[in-house]
């Protein structure tokens, strides 16, 4: 092997090896900026002080998604197969109590009403007639299996003032969810426009840090 393909292999792993510490450090960085614009975007939103809507209780599931968020493929060897991907309404994943944040991303149209999941429970026992019971059976919920139960609710639309039913029923009135007839909340846009305005920075220096390292060692 000439001296020249040695030194290209060195390069090689020396770009990818610095390219794989950067892009964790990378990625720490966009989780910051993630969580800042959630809690920027979500903090000044009036709610009442028994909500299950309150963002504040979805931090922890949103910080854990993003965590454990897959951002870059590091079985690769180069930087020209490096793959870096980012959390966007097209690549994230919106499971279980996540549900909620894709609901503020799409926006939305229409009054709700939040019904904890003690009373769903209650009205999917006592109510009768098909209808009623397809429709409370069938309403968006918006927790995981390990949400404590005092968080789990489901929301309940103002059709047909069919809230004010279901209070009788449950001889209780019920929270109107805060984010009713909201628009599209871009959780997602600062992350993006961070990673836009810093992947070249942080190519570029692992290249020029790669280059002279290498060349210190061959001097």
């Amino acid at each position: 092997m000439s001296g020249l393909s040695i030194l290209d292999g060195k390069l090689r792993k020396v770009i990818s090896s610095n390219l794989l510490i950067e892009a964790n450090i990378l990625k720490q960085n966009l989780i910051t900026v993630y969580l800042e614009s959630y809690n920027s975007l979500l903090s000044d939103i009036v709610l009442n002080k028994d909500s299950l809507s309150n963002p504040e209780l979805f931090y922890e599931d949103y910080k854990k998604a993003l965590t454990s968020f897959n951002y870059f493929d590091s079985s690769v060897e180069t930087i020209t197969e490096f793959k870096y991907r980012i959390p966007t309404e097209d690549t994230f994943t919106f499971n279980g109590r996540l549900s909620f944040i894709k609901l503020l991303i799409n926006g939305v149209v229409g009054t709700y009403y939040e019904l904890p999941e003690a009373g769903y429970m209650k009205l999917v026992s006592t109510i009768s007639g098909d209808k009623f019971r397809d429709y409370i059976i069938n309403l968006p919920k918006f927790f995981s299996e390990d949400t404590p139960s005092e968080n789990r609710f489901y929301l309940l639309g103002y059709e047909e003032k069919l809230h004010k039913i279901v209070s009788t029923i449950l001889r209780k009135d019920l929270i109107m969810f805060p984010f009713s007839n909201t628009p599209p909340i871009n959780l997602f846009s600062e992350g993006i426009s961070f990673f836009e305005n810093t992947i070249d920075g942080v190519i570029n220096r692992v290249i020029d840090d790669s280059i002279n390292f290498i060349k210190r060692g061959t001097n």
